[in-house]
């Protein structure tokens, strides 16, 4: 019931690789339609420390799909966004809710697009800020790795006087947020950080149980593949998922869509009912179990896992 059933813009992304691949069949070039789709769309791939999706990127995925039915899949995904509307409608009626509970639904549901829309607008504002370093970079002489090392005084006096920081150190750092404080350690390692912060420390090898919230039911059993979001080759690692496959993750991005497609169920750190995660499982209709804190530090890939989206809860098998 609260599941958006407006088309999104990593629908109308999908929609439209479908119609390139339909277009390609017909003889228009793939070079050109790549190109097309890649400036449109490319920029849905950047996070934080990942790249845009280049022209390779889509001729591997293009590659991978052109035997798709793309004419099935499109129907698929029209269909699956009228039967969600039919099924919101008759649950409507089974229970007889009052205009106050469709009204609280509805808004739950408007939440959830503006959530979704959130995360890609910052996606988006990332792109044009890696565009702005890039431009930075070229002028001061500083390559742009550096320059993302910077805070925010320091960048200013860079561009104003040509002042430049030392960030070697910085290749290691923390961050530590106390009662409003800001706190930077650049150059410790974890352990000593830990030390001085007196952060406890946790064992997770024991554990073989996580418990987090349902952002949609269902119960299926599968192998773990761990994607972190910082690692370096990201698409390597969702290319070497097996279809079924556990994800478990801190968090989902839009660069995860294939995982997202992949995967058997979806398991996160953190979030909650209206984010990226929650959306997109009730989209894909995939058992999520979302907020779960220490999933990412209890399961490693290969471990076989159920989970069980009924209840929140994932455990480990073997």
């Amino acid at each position: 019931m609260t599941t958006s059933t407006e088309i999104s813009l990593l629908d109308r992304e999908a929609l439209e690789w479908y119609a390139l691949i339909r277009a390609s069949k017909k003889g228009e070039p793939v070079e050109m339609l790549l190109g097309a789709h890649q400036q449109k769309y490319g920029w849905i791939g950047m996070s934080e420390k990942n790249d845009v999706w280049s022209i390779k990127h889509y001729e591997k995925q293009f590659v991978r799909d052109k035997e798709l039915d793309v004419d099935a899949l499109t129907n698929k995904k029209n269909v699956i966004k009228r039967d969600l509307l039919e099924a919101q409608e008759e649950l409507a009626k089974e229970y007889s809710l009052d205009s106050d509970s469709l009204s609280l639904l509805e808004t739950i549901k408007k939440l959830s697009e503006v959530r979704l829309g959130t995360r890609l607008s910052w996606v988006l504002s990332g792109y044009y800020i890696d565009l702005l370093f890039q431009e930075i970079s070229k002028r001061v002489g500083i390559d742009k790795e550096e320059l993302n090392m910077y805070k925010a005084d320091e960048m200013d006096t860079l561009l104003r006087s040509g002042e430049k920081v030392d960030v070697e150190v910085r290749k290691n750092y923390s961050v530590k947020l106390d009662n409003g404080k800001i706190e930077y350690y650049f150059g410790l390692s974890e352990t000593k950080i830990m030390e001085d912060t007196e952060l406890p420390k946790v064992d997770y090898s024991k554990v073989t149980e996580v418990k987090g919230s349902i952002a949609n039911h269902g119960k299926v059993t599968g192998r773990v593949k761990k994607i972190y979001s910082f690692s370096e080759d990201q698409d390597k690692e969702i290319r070497d998922m097996k279809k079924g496959d556990i994800l478990v993750t801190g968090m989902t991005r839009p660069h995860l869509m294939l995982a997202l497609r992949k995967c058997g169920a979806i398991v996160t750190d953190e979030g909650g009912i209206t984010s990226h995660a929650a959306i997109i499982s009730r989209e894909l209709n995939k058992p999520c179990v979302i907020g779960t804190k220490i999933a990412t530090k209890v399961f490693n890939d290969g471990d076989m896992v159920e989970v069980d989206a009924d209840k929140g809860i994932v455990r480990k098998i073997r």
